[in-house]
């Protein structure tokens, strides 16, 4: 199989090579956009929503007071997904019961567990009562209520249908008490309706509270377990079994690169000097952050949806790598630099892409883990002085739609886009740019780092996000060519992603 000749087997050394096309002056001047144009991004991608709305002089969408004829605040969030996958558990107890029933045990300790904000509490009241019961039901009610009043904040002191921020909630426990004390039929149906178009199949669930479980309008919402254990015990499987092989090929992979007679790392830095490929990066965050705010600026100023304009005009990004040949310099010179070459074969090149993923799966699980306990110290640290209001997610909102051509163009964007653009940035120009400079250690952390806070998940969720940035670093500098590194964050985005659409299309609204 014919392949591009080992960038290794150059006989250049550091002083030898050429540097990088482009002059100090250029190299100076794209040192300071690329700083400023990554400060702008970094700085807009961990703002909150609100604050991002705030920039524009207008209030953020979740502080809206909420109405009878939207979903509730907090859907496909933890609580109400951990709730949709309890209920389908529903066809598989028999009526309810008392303590000591692990199921049931497992239910209200879960909900008592993340129901903080206000609309959650409505979805515990209402799994309560399909597991523990009216009694109980009841019983969290009234406490919850006692919560409602002594948290209560005004959202419009001058008066209104919803003059605060619980009245809604207040509203609808009402109805679930009654319910439970006098039956179904006991409320109006406009309350039925807003149970269900708030809360989607729990609403469903307390709306056919004492039908039998196979009557129509309350099957839909109370079956599929089967569907959604083999799904869970598929991902546990790939959890449990991942981390495993992946000690293993980084035990023989360590092994075998600390033990090999040959040059281990193939990438052959270029001498310092010159600026091509850190104008491409500086392009890139330019460019980004000009769509992110301008999205932004959009939605505020003329509509919501305007928001979503960003998903499509991230394609537009896929041609800043290509910048250096703008400034002049060659197809095939272009593509050695950047890594787009087949370095030992291209399948070769993506086996060793797979390999290298499993081996860092134990590596990146750490790292998880190690964000999971200092969220949880973050989180027990705050006061909870306030009833906090759960923000819908949007992800899963757009995928439980149901639009094919939304779920077509998310998929796109994480395993084609992402793995493309991204690497060729990053692991491709950056990596590049840096490695005239520094050790490639240095390099991998700088990138890694840069990579991470260009994602808007928050200075706590980015451990994991550097993980993988370095990781994908040192594969770079190992094999030479970028394909590796392109075959791992395919692999990781479409793993997640995947997880993530069949998740919510085994457990969004019944039709």
């Amino acid at each position: 199989m014919h392949h591009d000749p080992d960038p290794s087997s150059s006989d250049l050394t550091p002083q030898t090579r050429n540097p990088d096309p482009g002059s100090g002056f250029s190299r100076a001047l794209t040192l300071l956009i690329a700083v400023l144009g990554a400060g702008l991004v970094i700085g807009w991608q961990n703002l909150s929503e609100a604050q991002q709305y705030a920039a524009f002089g207008a209030p953020p969408p979740e502080i809206i007071a909420p109405t009878p004829d939207t979903p509730a605040p907090g859907r496909f969030g933890q609580t109400d997904l951990v709730a949709r996958i309890f209920l389908r558990m529903r066809e598989y107890t028999d009526s309810q019961g008392a303590a000591g029933d692990p199921i049931r045990d497992a239910v209200e300790d879960n909900m008592n567990a993340a129901a903080f904000a206000a609309e959650d509490k409505v979805r515990a009241a209402i799994m309560i009562g399909e597991f523990r019961g009216e009694d109980r039901a009841i019983e969290y009610i009234r406490d919850a209520r006692d919560l409602l009043n002594e948290t209560e904040i005004d959202r419009d002191p001058g008066g209104g249908p919803y003059e605060n921020e619980h009245t809604l909630v207040r509203n609808e426990l009402n109805a679930l008490e009654s319910i439970y004390r006098n039956g179904r039929d006991s409320i109006s149906m406009e309350m039925k309706a807003q149970l269900e178009t708030r809360y989607g199949p729990l609403g469903r669930a307390a709306i056919t509270h004492g039908l039998p479980d196979s009557d129509p309008q309350r099957q839909p919402v109370v079956t599929g377990f089967v569907g959604i254990t083999i799904f869970l015990l598929l991902v546990m499987g790939v959890i449990i079994l991942a981390p495993l092989a992946g000690m293993a090929i980084l035990a023989i992979g360590i092994i075998k690169l600390g033990t090999s007679r040959t040059r281990v790392l193939k990438f052959d830095p270029p001498s310092p000097g010159g600026s091509v490929f850190l104008e491409s990066y500086a392009l890139f965050v330019l460019c980004f952050g000009v769509m992110s705010v301008g999205a932004t600026a959009l939605a505020v100023l003329v509509d919501p949806a305007w928001a979503l304009i960003s998903m499509p005009m991230q394609w537009g990004l896929m041609l800043t790598p290509l910048w250096p040949l703008v400034r002049g310099m060659r197809s095939s010179e272009w593509r050695r630099a950047i890594g787009l070459h087949s370095g030992s074969g291209v399948f070769k090149e993506i086996g060793i892409g797979f390999l290298s993923y499993l081996a860092c799966v134990p590596i990146y699980m750490v790292a998880v883990a190690i964000t999971f306990v200092i969220i949880i110290i973050v989180s027990s640290l705050k006061n909870q002085t306030t009833m906090e209001t759960t923000p819908n997610n949007p992800i899963f909102d757009l995928v439980s739609s149901g639009d094919l051509f939304t779920i077509v163009l998310l998929y796109s964007l994480a395993t084609i886009w992402a793995p493309i653009t991204e690497e060729l940035i990053f692991r491709g120009a950056l990596h590049r740019h840096l490695r005239a400079r520094f050790h490639w250690v240095v390099t991998g952390l700088v990138s890694a780092i840069l990579f991470a806070f260009m994602h808007s998940y928050g200075p706590l969720l980015v451990a994991p996000l550097i993980t993988l940035g370095f990781v994908f670093s040192f594969v770079r500098e190992w094999r030479g060519s970028i394909i590796a590194p392109m075959t791992m964050h395919f692999i990781h985005n479409f793993t997640l992603v995947t997880t993530l659409v069949t998740l919510v299309l085994l457990l969004k609204d019944p039709i």
